[in-house]
């Protein structure tokens, strides 16, 4: 059984097609991205808007969570070309995130004061979410290894299933609560029979405790994670500001029109994730002039798909939410344009991030976070509170803006101070 999962997984040999790469990087992003899209428009579907703003909270505060699981380790792992930490040792981190995590999400469950359903759904994707911390570090040994076509193919097959394993109790049952169960026994499932049988093909491995491995990578990855979170919250700020002004039902609508922003940065991924590794090894070598050229390349394909977008928003943007919710959204056509365009610019965030990230400035990273995440405190809950669902909105674009603008300018200054280093002074500063 796991030779034949290896040799549908890995194919012939070891090495994979840039071809391969990209098609199981497109097919795995569109897909995960779009289960949470799916689901959401199956309960509004079947169960209604009161369910349906249910899952909106708790798969917020999950994803919230799940960047202390993640503590964004994955870029920087990726990027380690010079493996300069273990597998053992990422995942036994891993291991340490992810029960902080879990001991995080049942403070979050007492603070939030979580009753009922409420409570019961969100235990569900607490579990959920730890499940999808370990598989991140199994995929993060994949892509590392330059095999992403290989997470791609894995992130794809065991979406379907825990998808699919929704669809099919919700169907039936009409239970949100026992939906997400099952969804959630069918992944950890998955992951034990699929990546269970891959890692190995990859590093040898055990559990290891490095008090010291530990606190250095701690150390390394904390502005990465305080990234991170910060960053979870200021795409649920407007959730949470139209839940405390206008309830469950209207966050519904404000969901329905917010789920193609993520589009543009779904988008990002495609063009810059299966390349960390490439942009890394350029970095390392001083390739200034091949760097440069690929950026200039992947960022012009990133404004081309923007301006698909916008105009996509604009002219048949709330025709197909409308009959895909079944729900007359005609009012928020604005909204949606002014969502579309929040997108935009955390597309852009993402992209000069994976730059920071390479060239090891993670600091830099959280400076700019801290900033958009202290206006956004007060500007987006104050906007919400005046003008609705359209104030959200606003809220939303324009603290992606303020940050890519940040992430730009940062960029810009250490990519220059890069090209006027010479390649001694490159290594010196990664190996602190």
């Amino acid at each position: 059984m796991r030779e034949k999962i290896r040799g549908f997984f890995l194919g012939r040999d070891l090495a994979c097609t840039p071809g391969s790469t990209y098609f199981w990087t497109v097919l795995s992003g569109t897909t995960y991205s779009a289960s949470t899209f799916l689901m959401f428009w199956l309960l509004s579907r079947l169960c209604g808007p009161y369910e349906a703003g249910i899952f909106t909270l708790v798969m917020a505060a999950g994803q919230q969570l799940l960047t202390i699981g993640y503590f964004n380790v994955r870029t920087y792992q990726v990027s380690d070309v010079a493996e300069r930490f273990s597998f053992s040792q990422y995942l036994s981190f891993r291991l340490v995130t992810c029960g902080v995590m879990a001991a995080a999400g049942v403070l979050w469950m007492f603070l939030g004061g979580y009753r009922g359903e409420k409570l019961v759904c969100f235990l569900w994707i607490l579990l959920f979410k730890v499940a999808e911390a370990v598989a991140d570090v199994l995929e993060g040994l994949y892509q590392q290894k330059d095999r992403y076509d290989v997470t791609g193919k894995c992130i794809f097959y065991e979406t379907v299933l825990f998808l699919a394993a929704f669809a099919f109790h919700l169907l039936v049952f009409r239970d949100l609560a026992w939906a997400l169960a099952c969804m959630c026994v069918v992944y950890i499932g998955s992951l034990v029979v699929v990546d269970g049988s891959l890692v190995g093909v990859f590093a040898e491995f055990e559990l290891v405790w490095e008090p010291a491995v530990i606190k250095r990578l701690f150390w390394d990855c904390l502005p990465l994670f305080i990234n991170s979170f910060l960053m979870v919250y200021l795409n649920s700020v407007s959730k949470y500001a139209v839940d405390a002004c206008q309830g469950e039902e209207t966050l519904t609508y404000f969901n329905m029109i917010y789920m193609p922003a993520f589009v543009m940065n779904l988008f990002a991924g495609f063009l810059f994730k299966p390349l960390l590794t490439r942009f890394s090894m350029l970095y390392h070598e001083g390739a200034r002039t091949v760097l440069f050229r690929l950026l200039a390349r992947q960022s012009a394909l990133l404004l081309g798909f923007a301006v698909l977008c916008l105009g996509g928003a604009w002219l048949l943007g709330i025709p197909v939410l409308s009959w895909f919710y079944h729900t007359d959204l005609s009012a928020y056509r604005g909204e949606l344009c002014v969502v579309v365009a929040g997108g935009v610019f955390s597309a852009v965030y993402t992209m000069f991030q994976f730059l920071l990230v390479i060239m090891r400035h993670q600091y830099a990273c959280l400076a700019g976070c801290a900033v958009t995440s202290a206006v956004a405190a007060v500007a987006v809950p104050y906007l919400t509170k005046v003008y609705g669902i359209s104030g959200a909105a606003w809220g939303y674009a324009l603290m992606m803006a303020l940050l890519s603008l940040l992430y730009m300018l940062l960029s810009g200054y250490h990519l220059k101070k890069w090209r006027m280093s010479t390649k001694e002074e490159i290594e010196d500063h990664l190996s602190r």
